[in-house]
């Protein structure tokens, strides 16, 4: 294989050891088929970062192979035993399992920013694992999918990236009540309220549906929909300001590039 985008920190050949897709899984003396969400991959190496990633999950401690009692106990949710999970741009997450104990470093931490290559711990055999070797998912979204394209360079997993999101003279929607809803699309589907006082970005307004105009409000880099009504919310307009988000609503070719929406600057940076 020609490997593009690199796991593991070696420069001899990779060895798949188990691919993706359906299986045979011995449990409790039975063979059933099971889907591998994963590859397995060898030889023995330091498992590095396919891309640039935020920290979302780690494991570290777990000391041993635990197949026996993960399979008689059912306790599946410790079959990756030591793992580091990273999020990337564009919906996408890696997710690298069965370190050794003690192999993932001190700076390896939920909401770290790890570089691509950075090493991520030690290839082992912890979790429910018959052997040394480091077991490696792509998500996109929510679906996990076959990364060995991802490896070989067919396609990319995306750098984690920051965005800075300047205006001048920004309109704000303060919110004057004890809660406010947001919704998905106006008058959509309830994502989670906001407190009395926040402020939230105005990006603009919708015509009028369900009785209502609605505002259309960056928030947690998603956008999203608020009922503007004088007695729940105030539009106010602020002195220039500066956010970093770290989901944003677009992702431009270069990083550095700015794009603009409704007069809303975004400049992507790492």
């Amino acid at each position: 294989m020609n490997i593009v985008n690199h796991v593991l920190q070696t420069t001899q050949p990779y060895r798949i050891t188990s691919p993706f897709g359906m299986r045979n899984l011995v449990i409790g003396g039975r063979t059933i088929r099971h889907m591998h969400n994963g590859i397995d991959l060898v030889p023995r190496a330091p498992i590095i970062a396919i891309a640039r990633g935020k920290v979302i999950r780690v494991t570290k401690d777990m000391l041993e192979s635990r197949s026996q009692e993960i399979i008689a106990n059912r306790l599946m949710h410790l079959s990756y035993g030591n793992f580091v999970e990273l999020e990337h741009a564009n919906g996408q997450r890696s997710l690298y399992a069965h370190l050794r104990s003690s192999s993932v470093p001190d700076n390896i931490k939920v909401g770290a920013i790890v570089e691509k290559g950075a090493v991520l711990g030690q290839m082992g055999t912890t979790g429910h694992s018959t052997g040394v070797h480091l077991h490696f998912e792509i998500i996109e979204g929510t679906k996990k999918v076959n990364p060995l394209p991802y490896l070989l360079g067919e396609k990319q997993v995306h750098d984690f990236v920051d965005a800075i999101v300047t205006r001048d003279n920004v309109p704000t929607l303060t919110v004057n009540i004890a809660t406010l809803r947001f919704r998905k699309t106006p008058n959509g589907e309830l994502l989670g309220t906001f407190a009395q006082g926040a402020k939230p970005l105005y990006l603009g307004k919708t015509p009028v549906v369900n009785g209502h105009e609605w505002a259309e409000l960056l928030h947690d880099g998603k956008i999203v929909y608020s009922a503007l009504n004088p007695t729940w919310n105030t539009l106010e307009i602020a002195h220039t300001v500066e956010r970093v988000v770290e989901k944003i609503v677009e992702v431009p070719q270069r990083i550095d590039e700015e794009f603009e929406r409704n007069g809303l600057k975004i400049r992507v940076v790492k």
